[in-house]
């Protein structure tokens, strides 16, 4: 039997060094490690399924020996910490389990660097993917969340695939480049047997056997993946980790094709009721209404179009009047509303336009329930993409879940799969418009919502003040405004002569609007398209008695780049490149634009001043 190491690629002296520096994607204010490593997992996972059943995810943590554990990682302790790093040498013995059931395993061939299947590009490929179609993965950076979740930065998977005799076993550190033994060698070691200069995988029986027992591995014959993380950096919190996969998972988990357990509580199509608590209040019966719904009740939208830029500026224009009415009054009843908008797209490569659609679905919220909203791509959640709908009154979904247009948003997302970007390079690389046809779908719920409540009924206070009121004696009379007249048109006038017509009042290029809590600024064709993209430059401040709010803004009152879990932006032919202070720079792709900033304090009056920058 061939023993087990540890081995890392030496670097040349002409190598040039290339860190992993791409960690910080996955551990953010929005979404911490803990959940990363379960959206990593459960997006794999998915992308592997083996057939129709559900997809079951395992979540444990087991407690081996440490003579069991040192065994595995004691030739690796040099090396991390010859990286930089500290070695978890007074930490008990523990380690984090994820496995999966219903899946492909880790397929294809184990000792070809080119081969593409799942195997080489989960042990042996770092920032690149062979996935393709609407698979959830695209970079090939999302395993790097297992090494930065443990301690001693490795882990260890277990897989078995349908047809094999055995399972294999290879463990992985991702460390930084270091010199051991007055050699320099790469970030990245694999823990296996070595044969003719290649690391291959653990086949022997006794060894996979043993390495299941210590790590309490529930995986017998069943093809899937079983991953290993020892020492992990914070021990799993199960209430946290409940909660996490209720709110990121709750719509596949209905839709019955994934099933969660999490130390031993199985979150299901059945049971995930009984945890209505940990989601916002409304959301569970909000997405048991859309799984539910007749697809023959939806709306369905006319095309926008080849380049749908500025068409949610005309929403309104997109369903006749009587349609129109009747499904203002079904969403103010507190109905369930839902529309089918196609979508254009344009490959660049093939030079094709498919055909493909979402679909949009908005609700009231109840009296004194906070709304919500759910972007879903796929099989998975959008978080960052969520928060930005920003309504507080209603509950609101977007689904891609089949066609192109979840391809395009899987080009479209970060590594770790939490919001979208129009300038993502797999995106502009393979569709045209990709800035258009982003703000097209990422606003759909707030235009449609914003349709069906134009037109009804509300309270507005002080709207009739310019017809009602009683003027103040002490105030002094406004002055003539006649006066302002130029002399030859006073002397037309005295002489009883035609007067000249006032001269066209030149176009705005673009107005702002005031919105609940923020405002939008909106273009509506005066721009020239060949002059874009234009850069604007947006200040704002809360109005000061005796000052300039602008001017006078005070980083206590609010701060755009430090704050912003608190505000929520949409955009459609524009994006906002730099949010900070009080300042947004916003670029203008197109003529026809709108872009909201919602989330200031709705009790204080908002003073916000735009200016066209110069250059482009």
């Amino acid at each position: 039997m061939t023993m087990p190491v540890w081995t890392f690629a030496e670097r040349s002296e002409n190598d040039v060094e290339q860190e992993v520096t791409e960690v910080d994607q996955f551990n953010s204010e929005t979404v911490d490690l803990q959940e990363t490593l379960i959206r990593e997992s459960a997006q794999n996972s998915q992308d592997a399924r083996a057939g129709t059943e559900p997809v079951r995810i395992r979540i444990g943590l087991s407690s081996p020996e440490r003579a069991y554990l040192a065994s595995l990682t004691q030739q690796l302790e040099p090396r991390v910490r010859a990286a930089g790093f500290e070695w978890p040498e007074d930490t008990e013995p523990r380690a984090i389990v994820v496995e999966d059931f219903g899946t492909k395993g880790l397929t294809g061939a184990v000792d070809d660097h080119r081969s593409t299947d799942n195997y080489r590009s989960f042990f042996f490929r770092h920032g690149g993917s062979f996935k393709s179609g609407s698979q959830n993965g695209r970079w090939g950076l999302g395993k790097l969340v297992f090494p930065m979740t443990s301690r001693a930065r490795c882990f260890f998977g277990m897989t078995r695939r349908e047809g094999d005799e055995g399972s294999l076993l290879l463990g992985e550190t991702v460390l930084r480049t270091h010199s051991y033994d007055g050699r320099k060698y790469a970030p990245h070691g694999h823990f296996g047997r070595l044969d003719a200069g290649k690391v291959l995988p653990l086949t022997d029986e006794r060894l996979v056997d043993e390495f299941s027992r210590q790590f309490g591995l529930q995986r017998t014959t069943e093809p899937g993946l079983s991953v290993v993380v020892p020492w992990p950096v914070q021990p799993p919190d199960t209430d946290h980790l409940i909660a996490m996969v209720a709110r990121n998972y709750l719509w596949p988990i209905l839709a019955g094709s994934l099933s969660v357990d999490v130390m031993g509580s199985v979150l299901d199509q059945s049971s995930i009721r009984q945890v209505t608590s940990l989601l916002p209040e409304g959301m569970l019966s909000f997405a048991e209404s859309i799984l539910t719904a007749d697809a023959g009740s939806l709306c369905h939208l006319p095309a926008p179009g080849q380049r749908p830029g500025g068409v949610w500026a005309h929403a309104d224009e997109l369903v006749g009047d009587l349609e129109k009415q009747s499904l203002r009054e079904l969403f103010a009843a507190g109905n369930l509303v839902g529309f089918r908008i196609p979508v254009p797209l344009g490959r660049k490569i093939e030079d094709v336009h498919p055909r493909s659609s979402i679909r949009v679905f908005v609700q009231k919220a109840p009296d004194g329930v906070r709304g919500d909203a759910l972007y879903v791509r796929k099989d998975i959640t959008v978080p960052d993409e969520a928060r930005r709908f920003g309504k507080t009154d209603v509950f609101a979904a977007m689904i891609a879940d089949k066609g192109d247009v979840a391809e395009f948003l899987a080009d479209a997302e970060n590594p770790a799969h939490t919001s979208w970007s129009g300038q993502a390079q797999r995106l502009t690389a393979n569709w045209k418009y990709p800035n258009q046809t982003l703000s097209f779908v990422r606003n759909a719920p707030v235009r449609l919502y914003q349709m069906l409540t134009t037109g009804l009924e509300t309270e507005v206070r002080n709207a009739l003040l310019d017809f009602f009121w009683i003027a103040d004696p002490k105030r002094p009379p406004e002055p003539d405004k006649k006066r302002g007249r130029n002399n030859k048109g006073d002397e037309k006038e005295k002489a009883g002569g035609p007067i000249d017509p006032p001269p066209d009042p030149t176009p705005k290029k673009f107005r702002i609007e005031q919105e609940t809590g923020g405002f939008s600024i909106c273009g509506e064709g005066a721009l020239e398209s060949e002059g874009l993209p234009r850069q604007l430059r947006i200040r704002v401040g809360y109005d000061v008695e005796g000052g300039n709010g602008v001017k006078d803004w005070d980083r206590f009152d609010f701060d755009l780049g430090a704050d912003q879990n608190v505000f929520f932006t949409t955009a459609e032919g524009a994006e906002a490149e730099k949010m900070d202070s009080n300042e947004v720079l916003l670029r203008i792709d197109e003529p026809v634009f709108r872009f909201t900033l919602t989330g200031f304090d709705t009790n204080r009056d908002l003073v916000v001043e735009a200016n066209l920058t110069a250059g482009h």
